[in-house]
């Protein structure tokens, strides 16, 4: 038997061991971070029902012990920052892909390509209001808005 081999008894008693040791400080995520990530679901509710007001917000989870990595105060911004992060990182595990995968996924998404503008006569004989206005024209078609 290799040194590496194990019996199937041990592997629960390691997952358990592995949880353990990443909520007591072993993991690169803060508390606060693991805590809304598993509270995902709830918070998503609670912020539908009405809209967060992050300093008291931060008050309230600064009261139940959390605080920043170092050890500081929680600041609201930081906060609020972090549960889009959470908010990230849960809808990347639902697809099965890390964050990082998803954003640029979804940033080649959102780029779209515009149609090669259709060649127009020389503007010899326009004016020079004219000329701007096909110009703005041109780039109300290109931004998506409607000319």
């Amino acid at each position: 038997m290799s040194r590496f081999a194990m019996g199937k008894a041990d592997e629960p008693s390691i997952a358990t061991d592995l949880r353990t040791a990443l909520r007591e400080g072993a993991a690169m995520r803060s508390p606060l971070f693991q805590w809304m990530l598993r509270n995902h679901d709830m918070l998503v509710e609670t912020f539908a029902e009405s809209r967060p007001n992050w300093t008291r917000v931060t008050e309230l989870l600064t009261s139940k012990g959390f605080s920043s990595t170092d050890g500081k105060p929680l600041n609201p911004q930081s906060v609020r920052q972090m549960w889009f992060r959470v908010r990230k990182r849960h809808a990347a595990m639902r697809v099965g892909r890390k964050p990082r995968q998803t954003a640029k996924s979804e940033e080649a998404a959102s780029v779209k390509a515009h149609p090669a503008p259709t060649p127009e006569p020389k503007g010899d004989d326009l004016s020079p209001q004219e000329l701007i206005d096909r110009v703005k024209a041109e780039m109300a078609i290109r931004s998506g808005r409607k000319p």
